[in-house]
C-alpha cells in the first residue's frame, strides 16, 4: 500500500485506530489492519464491514447514560439518512433548533433525546429485525440522562476471525 500524502510505502503497524471519520470525538477501533507512513506520519487505515461498524456505533450512543451531544445528534441523523429539515419536521421543531443542537450551542431536551434514541431503534429494527431492539429499548428505560457525567471512550473492536464488530465504553 502506498500512502495517500507522499506516495511512499506504508508499514502495518498495531495501534488503535482514532476514528475521527465518524464525526465523533471518542472513537477508537482495534483488530483493524492500521498503516503508518514513516516519512511523513500519515496514518491509514483498512476497515471491514463499515455498515456494521456505524450501527455498532449508533447503539453505543443510543445506550449511553448521558443526554447526547452535538456531534452525537448528527452522527444519528446521519446514521438513519434523515435530512436535518426532515428530522425537525419529526420532532416538531424548528430547523434552526435542530442547528442550534448540532452545532453545539444548545442542548437536547430530555423529551427530543429520548425520541431520537427512538428513532433510531426503529430504523435498527427495520434494517436489521433481528438484532438486540429489545435488549436497546430495556436500556432506553433506565437511561437518566444525566449531563454532569462525563463523556467516555467509545472501544470498537473488529475480530478478523467472527468477522464481527463488539463495543465497550472506556
Amino acid at each position: 500500500m502506498k500512502c495517500s500524502v507522499c506516495n511512499k510505502p506504508l508499514k502495518k503497524t498495531k495501534a488503535l485506530y482514532h476514528y475521527t471519520e465518524s464525526g465523533l470525538d471518542n472513537v477508537y477501533l482495534g483488530g483493524i489492519d492500521v498503516f503508518k507512513c514513516a516519512k511523513c506520519g500519515n496514518i491509514e487505515a483498512k476497515i471491514p464491514r463499515i455498515e456494521e461498524l456505524h450501527m455498532i456505533i449508533a447503539k453505543s450512543i443510543i445506550s449511553q447514560q448521558q443526554r447526547l451531544n452535538n456531534k452525537e445528534i448528527r452522527y444519528l441523523r446521519k446514521y438513519i439518512g434523515i435530512k436535518a429539515n426532515e428530522l425537525a419536521k419529526i420532532l416538531h421543531i424548528h430547523k434552526s433548533t435542530l442547528s442550534r443542537w448540532e452545532a453545539g450551542k444548545d442542548k437536547i431536551g430530555d423529551a427530543n433525546d429520548r425520541l431520537l434514541r427512538l428513532l433510531v431503534i426503529g430504523y435498527m429494527i427495520e434494517k436489521h429485525p433481528l438484532l438486540f431492539a429489545a435488549e436497546i429499548i430495556k436500556k432506553l428505560v433506565t437511561i437518566s440522562l444525566d449531563v454532569s457525567k462525563k463523556e467516555k471512550e467509545n472501544r470498537i473492536h473488529f475480530d478478523k476471525n467472527l468477522q464481527t464488530y463488539s463495543s465497550f465504553v472506556a
